[in-house]
């Protein structure tokens, strides 16, 4: 098994549009130390943000080589190419900044956390659309399964691509670990388990091999249960997944966007609260089950323990 031991965000305030401070909500030096940090793409800004609020002696306490980090993104190679394609356009190749022309490698995404972390286990850049989270948490906990890492930090960074608002820009950082291998802490302690597969069609059998209930029931109680589709709200196949555990009925809805953050914020919500399940159903046909589980033990919001 493996437990969630702490999280962080850097997303916008709610009303950050509305305020009209726009790409301002975020200035990098107020998350990160040291000279050139204003030059950095802003998908590494974000993402090097994220990680530095996290635990620092969750991810200090192992060895550099027992590290990992999986960094979610869907648009931050896209932000990075339009940003080269018009330097280019406008001043030639010699415009290209030695600082940011390597970043046209979404791989490098990650490279200031990895530096200022001595993350020397493995890093690995997830660009799968919809998907990335469920994946890099499945990667993260496989790799903690084997014993190839004994921390594993995931990040979810995304940019607002052309300015248009569209997608939600921030990022958001957890740091796992083996359930085994659990520190005595008051830091957020879950457990989380991942299940996904792939929909072939409307009855295409479901990997958990378990069948539909075939009419809404009030699910679990006090159990909170978010759904992310793109699929309609009276899909079979969406109905087949949610209603594996009977919670049709009180699934929050929303919708499934390219990019992970809404997922990732999610999943820090259920992490940082009473637990609950992430459910994604997508049209093309993957789909996912996060299901997160406080332990006993961890304090709550009065200081006392559950």
């Amino acid at each position: 098994m493996t437990i969630i031991l702490g999280t962080h965000r850097v997303l916008p305030p709610d009303d950050a549009v509305a305020s009209g401070c726009g790409a301002d909500w975020f200035r990098p030096s107020d998350h990160l130390p040291g000279r050139g940090v204003r030059l950095l793409p802003r998908g590494v800004q974000l993402a090097a943000a994220a990680v530095s609020g996290l635990p620092q002696e969750m991810l200090w306490a192992c060895p550099a080589d027992r590290r990992g980090a999986w960094i979610v993104t869907s648009t931050f190679a896209e932000r990075m190419q339009q940003e080269i394609d018009a330097e280019v356009l406008a001043s030639g190749s010699d415009g290209l900044s030695p600082l940011s022309a390597p970043y046209f490698s979404v791989n490098l995404l990650g490279d200031r956390l990895v530096r200022d972390h001595r993350v020397k286990g493995m890093a690995v850049a997830i660009t799968s659309p919809r998907t990335g989270l469920t994946d890099a948490l499945a990667g993260a906990a496989h790799a903690l399964a084997l014993g190839r890492v004994d921390r594993a930090v995931i990040v979810c960074a995304e940019v607002d691509a052309d300015g248009s608002g569209r997608v939600r820009e921030g990022a958001v950082a957890l740091v796992l670990a083996a359930e085994d291998d659990a520190p005595d802490t008051d830091a957020v302690v879950a457990r989380v388990t991942v299940d996904r597969g792939f929909l072939h069609g409307e009855d295409s059998p479901l990997r958990l091999g378990q069948e539909a209930s075939g009419a809404p029931s009030a699910g679990r109680s006090g159990h909170r249960h978010l759904v992310f589709s793109d699929r309609a709200q009276d899909n079979a196949a969406l109905h087949r997944v949610i209603d594996l555990d009977g919670e049709c009925v009180d699934a929050e809805r929303s919708p499934l966007r390219r990019g992970s953050i809404d997922q990732a914020v999610a999943l820090a919500d259920l992490a940082e609260g009473p637990g609950g399940t992430l459910t994604t159903v997508a049209v093309a046909g993957e789909w996912s089950r996060i299901e997160i589980s406080t332990l006993p033990g961890r304090p709550d919001a009065d200081g006392g323990r559950r």
